[in-house]
């Protein structure tokens, strides 16, 4: 199959995958809409706050490079799973202990096992992330877009599950764990064959990836304040 083959058979994939998700989501508020509190929806909007703004720290920006560099060396790659992993654990670490801090800016008790399980998805996360940024190298969108379809189908099915439960805020929580999960997983299945990491760790070997990615970082932390100023310095309405 040739390049352009690719990309237009990718295109309807990630097509189909963003209508699932999106069809999914729809359907998912509206459900929890009907089971779960306003509050609860303000609880968990501190919990993605704090992952998306950690997520810049802990990513640098690698998917870009990866892809834009076409990068093969193993040596390399595997020196950036190592960071990717190590930086995953500090940043899990950091957003664990960060609880007292939460839960005493926003006055909310309840905060304090949100931020705790949150915590989780850094150490998620990255232990199948590389295999993502390689299959979208290689263009094969097909394996991206099942992984976010399934993905995206457990973590409804568990957060909706959950919440029928009586399990509240923790029900969002566990969902988006559980998609993470499931997207990791298959991410090693599908990108396996791309890079079997090795314990190769040597920053000098990535000197142009980590400017790349410090770049990004400097770039994302503009774009998240401008985006969530509001809900950083106001704070969020729980009634």
């Amino acid at each position: 199959m040739s390049t352009k083959q690719q990309a237009i058979s990718g295109g309807k994939w990630m097509s189909l995958s963003t209508a699932l998700s999106t069809l999914l989501q729809f359907g998912q508020v509206a459900v929890l809409a009907r089971l779960l509190e306003p509050s609860v929806f303000g609880i968990v909007s501190v919990s993605t706050l704090l992952i998306a703004f950690f997520s810049i720290f802990a990513n640098l920006g690698f998917s870009n490079s990866i892809i834009y560099k076409q990068e093969e060396d193993q040596q390399v790659l595997s020196t950036i799973y190592l960071l990717n992993l190590a930086l995953g654990l500090v940043v899990g670490i950091l957003v664990f202990f960060s609880w007292p801090l939460v839960v005493a800016y926003y006055k909310e008790p309840r905060l304090e096992p949100v931020i705790k399980l949150s915590s989780l998805y850094f150490i998620i996360v990255y232990v199948g992330q590389i295999y993502l940024f390689l299959l979208q190298k290689e263009l094969r969108f097909k394996q991206v877009a099942t992984i976010d379809m399934a993905g995206t189908l457990i973590g409804s099915g568990t957060t909706i599950g959950l919440a029928y439960l009586g399990f509240a805020e923790l029900a969002l929580i566990y969902g988006q764990l559980a998609q993470q999960t499931i997207k990791s997983v298959l991410q090693l299945v599908y990108g396996g064959r791309l890079f079997t990491p090795t314990l190769t760790f040597d920053l000098n070997l990535i000197k142009d990836h980590l400017r790349f990615g410090l770049y990004n970082v400097g770039d994302g932390i503009v774009g998240f304040i401008q985006a969530n100023s509001d809900n950083i310095l106001v704070g969020v309405c729980w009634e």
